[in-house]
């Protein structure tokens, strides 16, 4: 298997299926659970080829770092305790481990949290139809990307990108930045 390359972008908004897929991932790693709880975690939380493939893991948490200034909603922190709640869920000691490995990561990597009005959205142009299609979330993305001019990160093609691209946003898919485009991930 070939070195990854990592993605460079000076400025990214990264969407919240990504971030969570690289908390998890960091988490595993930096909390040194036991081999068997943290392949279940992962099993339970992240696509099996990333399970199955430390590479894949290391070059998912590399395509975050080569973004200089990684930017996120609101909406986006709102999701990431839900995906946890739906997927992961972590109780007790781990759910506050997970929490401090996830913040660390988001401030060692400058991520900018951006605060973006639902009734603004409503009143942008393009963005109303979008907000009542696919929800506030996914529409601050789109609506974010735009006014920063930079591309977007995200692991959903069925919605978020194609809505993004239509939009005039660079969308970019995660698997794809890793090097690992011919899964169906």
């Amino acid at each position: 298997m070939g070195g990854f390359v990592p993605v460079v972008f000076t400025t990214a908004v990264i969407d919240s299926g990504v971030l969570f897929t690289a908390l998890t991932i960091n988490y595993v790693e930096r909390a040194h659970l036991p081999e068997a709880k943290g392949s279940a975690l992962l099993a339970k939380t992240v696509h099996r080829e990333l399970c199955a493939s430390a590479h894949l893991r290391h070059a998912y948490l590399q395509l975050l770092n080569g973004v200089r200034n990684p930017l996120i909603t609101s909406h986006v922190v709102g999701e990431l305790q839900g995906l946890q709640t739906s997927r992961s869920k972590l109780r007790g000691e781990d759910l506050r481990f997970f929490w401090v490995h996830s913040l660390e990561f988001l401030l060692a990597r400058n991520f900018d949290e951006r605060l973006l009005r639902l009734m603004d959205m409503n009143d942008t142009g393009g963005m109303r139809e979008a907000l009542c299609a696919i929800g506030p979330a996914d529409t601050g993305l789109i609506s974010l990307a735009l006014s920063a001019g930079c591309p977007l990160v995200t692991d959903d093609d069925r919605t978020l990108a194609w809505r993004a691209r239509h939009a005039g946003v660079d969308c970019h898919l995660a698997r794809l930045l890793i090097g690992n485009g011919t899964s169906n991930w």
